[in-house]
Order: structure tokens, then C-alpha cells, then sequence
């Protein structure tokens, strides 16, 4: 056997157990809720001292992962990065923080709704719903959300 085809097998065996470490790190990451689309506000609820930003009554959520752009109706336009904790309820519900430094938001997906608490600058919580036109579940099941994607 030459040397040429020792350093070919070698090289081989090393990018395969490259992949397959990738893969096995890889199997335990889990995606978090796709949240895209148009949400209308409802029960904007005063926390603190401060008075909540106006928000008006719809927000548009564009999301590509862990990044998350979100444009309220009256022109607050914020630019987040998510973070996802599991509960440690039988339901398999989870939190999403979203943050940009400025903004703290924590998001918390129902069935048929978000539940948001603004901490940072001020302090608000508020529901909101998909747009009658844009109904949807947001149970997390992530085959049905690759399905959704892949189409």
C-alpha cells in the first residue's frame, strides 16, 4: 500500500467521524417555535411605574431561527435574538427569551396564542393572537413545522 493511499484513508476516516460527531451533536438541538406572521394585540397590561410603549394593535414577527425582527403597528421596530428554555411541565410548553440589550421580551406560546411580558425599558404583558386569516397551532411538533417549511 502506498503512502498516497494511507493519507487517503486516513483523511476518510477522519471526515466521516467529523460528520458523524456533527450529527450526534446535532440530535439534541431542538428548533424553537416558528413564530412568524401577524399577531393581533390584545389586553395590554401596565406592570410598573413606567407607562408601556405604545404598540398599537398588531404586531408582524419575522423570524430565520434564532434571529427575530418584530414590527408593531405603531412603528417600534426591534431586531432580537432568541433563547429557548424547556418547562419542566409534562406539556412540553417553553419560553422564549428575546433580547437585543434595550429589550427584554419573554414569550410564552400557547395553543392559539402568545403570551408576552415586556421587562426592559418598561415593564408590559400583553396576548396575542394570529390574524384571523393566518390561523395556526402553536403546539410545538417539529414535524409538522419541517413539513410547513419544505413547502
Amino acid at each position: 500500500m502506498s503512502r498516497a493511499t494511507v493519507v487517503y484513508i486516513i483523511m476518510l476516516l477522519a471526515c466521516a467521524a467529523g460528520v458523524w460527531l456533527i450529527l450526534r451533536a446535532g440530535n439534541r438541538l431542538k428548533p424553537p417555535p416558528d413564530l412568524n406572521g401577524t399577531w393581533e394585540i390584545s389586553r395590554i397590561q401596565k406592570l410598573g411605574s413606567d407607562e408601556p410603549p405604545a404598540l398599537g394593535n398588531e404586531m408582524t414577527i419575522e423570524q430565520s431561527g434564532r434571529f427575530v425582527h418584530i414590527r408593531f403597528a405603531s412603528g417600534l421596530k426591534l431586531d432580537l435574538k432568541a433563547s429557548v428554555r424547556d418547562s419542566s411541565e409534562a406539556n412540553g410548553s417553553v419560553t422564549i427569551d428575546l433580547s437585543n440589550g434595550q429589550w427584554n421580551l419573554r414569550v410564552r406560546p400557547d395553543a392559539s396564542e402568545l403570551a408576552l411580558l415586556i421587562d426592559r425599558p418598561t415593564r408590559a404583558a400583553f396576548t396575542a393572537r394570529p390574524r384571523e386569516n393566518d390561523k395556526r397551532s402553536l403546539t410545538p411538533n417539529p414535524s409538522r413545522s419541517a413539513a410547513r417549511h419544505a413547502s
